[in-house]
């Protein structure tokens, strides 16, 4: 069940009842990894879900890029900044008109996001999303910290199926590729 925390939004709202899956990928993600993962962003663009993310690593970017109006899936765009700060590509445009975006910020009133407005937006998506798929995780950062945090809460975690992934795939993590994606729905 999700807990709506305080925030603020623009867009289609109804797109937070839907099953919600968080996309997280290491700033540093190898490139070996981007075909797989864009086979598997597209195989989720035919579920029905949100998708949600801050879409800030360069692979989150890439695979933002690809969502289209006709998909099935929807994008959940969490922003560190205010919303009001906010210019939309033609892209998001796009899919905003088509009632496939919502952005949602944890209310952050600064000019430029500080890392306690990324931690704010973080929790916020954490708060809203049932499922986490992680793409890759660089080894001693930030998203290795969350990892182990939602495992050490039974949170139902996804992990990319591929090699540079393996050491995390052990834990307790659901290792997933475009064979197994629909799981995601149960």
């Amino acid at each position: 069940m999700k807990v709506l925390s305080h925030f603020e939004s623009k867009g289609n709202i109804e797109l937070l009842s839907q099953a919600t899956l968080g996309v997280f990928a290491s700033q540093k993600t190898p490139t070996d990894i981007y075909p797989s993962a864009k086979q598997l962003f597209l195989s989720l663009c035919r579920i029905p879900l949100s998708l949600s993310g801050g879409w800030q690593a360069p692979l989150e970017k890439q695979l933002l890029q690809l969502a289209y109006p006709e998909m099935t899936a929807s994008i959940l765009y969490y922003s560190a900044k205010d919303l009001a700060r906010i210019t939309l590509s033609d892209h998001l445009n796009t899919l905003d008109m088509f009632g496939k975006l919502l952005l949602i910020s944890a209310e952050s009133k600064t000019p430029r996001a500080t890392q306690s407005d990324v931690d704010k937006r973080d929790a916020l998506l954490f708060t809203q999303t049932d499922k986490i798929l992680f793409l890759h995780i660089e080894h001693g950062g930030r998203l290795e910290k969350y990892y182990n945090q939602l495992l050490d809460k039974d949170f139902p975690v996804f992990i990319l199926d591929h090699q540079l992934n393996q050491k995390f795939f052990s834990r307790g993590s659901v290792v997933i590729n475009n064979d197994n994606c629909d799981s995601l729905l149960t």
